[in-house]
């Protein structure tokens, strides 16, 4: 499979691996799991699993990454609260996963920016439906 080689090249580089999960459940976990001892270490990024699933890859030593999916649900909203301090990274994914507004996270949004239609591109303004870093404040 191909991904054992990226497992191969993440522990000669001596690099961590930047892993997706999304919709993949225990198949995901299964195989790094598997193969866990041939990478340093990574991030399960855009994480939307259940709190089992969380605390499972915590306890291979990999860190939970939360985009503006991981707000979707409330269900979503407890598993990262239950994220570790130390275990959770916050990211982007840009330009996609911001979180929209009929998100159950978005009532926790107090940063408004102004925003311009798609395909209209102004250097003051994002772009209507595009997640920036900026949104991260």
């Amino acid at each position: 499979m191909v991904f054992i080689k990226h497992f191969a090249l993440a522990k000669e580089l001596n690099l961590p691996m930047f892993l997706h999960s999304r919709s993949s459940e225990s198949d995901f976990y299964d195989i790094v799991k598997a193969h866990r001892d041939k990478f340093p270490g990574g991030v399960v990024h855009c994480f939307t699993g259940s709190a089992k699933e969380m605390k499972d890859l915590i306890d291979l030593d990999l860190y939970i990454g939360v985009s503006g999916l991981s707000f979707k649900t409330e269900e979503n909203i407890d598993v990262v609260k239950q994220i570790p301090l130390d275990k959770i990274l916050v990211g982007t994914d840009c330009p996609f996963c911001l979180i929209k507004p009929d998100y159950a996270g978005a009532q926790y949004i107090k940063t408004q920016f102004d925003f311009t239609p798609k395909g209209n591109y102004k250097c003051d303004k994002l772009v209507s439906g595009r997640n920036e870093p900026c949104n991260i404040v």
